[in-house]
């Protein structure tokens, strides 16, 4: 088996490979899809990353949130415990989130998730006592074909939505 270093490495090549027009083009497909989701449910208080290089772009989403009056607030690491928490765009900060929209290098069929590799968001997952709903988003070229080796503390998502299909917890 692979370990989680190589396939990071291997996946942040094929989403980095990809053009800006075409990240751009798949991340639009992609925010439209998130946005229907948001709409069709109670989702009150969102917590959604602002995207670094070659992440699936979020800021339509962040557009159509704000337009919306939705309350959003964005994962900021707290320097002294080395994980995140979720603010507003005023400092507020925001325990009990509706809904998580989590950034990911590679994703499989379980989803099981591979972040940059420090462990934030699966640290900051394991903490949750309120129900939350977890959604990665990522292109789908970002599949991994097996199981991701992983660990003790790694969280799955709830769903992982690509510009191609959407991939549900099944019982």
């Amino acid at each position: 088996m692979l370990n989680k270093q190589f396939i990071r490495k291997q996946f942040l090549n094929k989403r980095n490979e990809l053009s800006p027009a075409m990240r751009n083009e798949l991340s639009n497909v992609i925010a439209k899809k998130i946005i229907t989701m948001i709409d069709d449910n109670d989702f009150e208080n969102i917590g959604i990353y602002k995207t670094i290089t070659s992440e699936v772009n979020t800021e339509e989403i962040i557009n159509w949130c704000n337009e919306n009056k939705f309350n959003l607030f964005f994962p900021v690491i707290n320097e002294n415990t080395d994980t995140i928490e979720f603010k507003s765009q005023n400092d507020e900060l925001k325990v009990n989130l509706d809904l998580i929209i989590v950034p990911l290098v590679s994703f499989d069929k379980e989803l099981n998730r591979l972040g940059r590799g420090k462990g934030h968001f699966d640290k900051f997952i394991n903490t949750l006592n309120y129900k939350t709903f977890l959604v990665g988003i990522a292109y789908d070229i970002q599949k991994y074909e097996h199981t991701l080796p992983i660990e003790k503390h790694d969280q799955k998502l709830n769903l992982i939505i690509t510009e191609l299909n959407d991939y549900y917890k099944t019982v």
